[in-house]
């Protein structure tokens, strides 16, 4: 599964109903985020990488009944890992490089939706 820029990986993806009434229901979801640290990438011009990056993600959403889409989304998602640059003489990289990273996202989205 393509993550972002090009990372591949896996998401393990649970859903979980929390809550409804008549008109809406509440759904939570959790998730694991790993990528496959064998997968090769190219970050710039003959440059090679490869990323082991993995994180939880946590998720609400709450759902109109009526059409089955949600009107308000919120997702929190943090990620952490290393990219390792691999050997390259022509860019003089002589060893291999380990970048630390750590990714967190906090969004909500409220949804309108047009009849």
């Amino acid at each position: 599964m393509p993550l972002r820029t090009g990372l591949v990986g896996r998401t393990d993806l649970y859903w979980n109903l929390q809550t409804w009434d008549s008109q809406t229901a509440k759904i939570g979801g959790t998730a694991k985020i790993k990528t496959d640290k064998l997968e090769i990438l190219t970050p710039d011009d003959d440059i090679k990488a490869t990323a082991e990056i993995g994180g939880d993600m946590q998720s609400n959403y709450l759902i109109n009944r009526e059409s089955g889409f949600p009107s308000i989304s919120t997702q929190y998602t943090e990620m952490k890992g290393n990219y390792t640059y691999q050997i390259n003489k022509k860019k003089k990289i002589k060893n291999e490089i380990k970048v630390p990273v750590r990714v967190v996202t906090n969004a909500s989205y409220k949804i309108k939706q047009i009849k």
